[in-house]
């Protein structure tokens, strides 16, 4: 009878070591800047599509799963007006909360960065298209400042 309980027992050990070994294959290759690269190609591939506009960023580095910087971010508004351009941002945020579709940043710094907000004669900012393109549960953000 202790042989029928240990088969069980022995392929979930096999089942959960291979899961993890997996996994940690996952973060090895997330890690490797060959696919950094293409991973940030198709974020900002996606991200010019649905804002219509260009968005680019110059080289990306996920440092482990919390530490993320980005190089020569560019965005522009929808009459080509630079919005934001920074040489680098360097941000830590909380990796669990994105598998629950939220993003929480605990860290931000920027450094040689330009922001160019600006109101029209209608009232309207140049960076309304962001929020008008957003899902309404995105908007919530929340400010902590310390």
């Amino acid at each position: 009878m202790s042989s029928i309980k240990s088969k069980p027992f022995k392929f979930a050990l096999k089942a959960g070591t291979i899961l993890l070994a997996l996994i940690f294959l996952l973060l090895l290759l997330v890690l490797h800047p060959p696919v950094q690269n293409k991973i940030i190609s198709i974020v900002t591939q996606r991200l010019s599509e649905k804002l219509e506009t260009t968005v680019t960023i110059d080289r990306f580095y996920l440092n482990f799963v919390d530490e993320v910087c980005l190089q020569g971010l560019y965005i522009e508004n929808q009459h080509r007006d630079t919005i934001v351009y920074s040489e680098s941002l360097y941000a830590n945020f909380a990796f669990w909360k994105l598998l629950g579709n939220t993003v929480e940043v605990n860290d931000i710094e920027f450094s040689g960065t330009r922001i160019k907000l600006s109101e029209d004669s209608t009232q309207t900012f140049n960076f309304q298209f962001l929020l008008d393109t957003s899902e309404p549960r995105s908007r919530i953000v929340e400010l902590g400042f310390k």
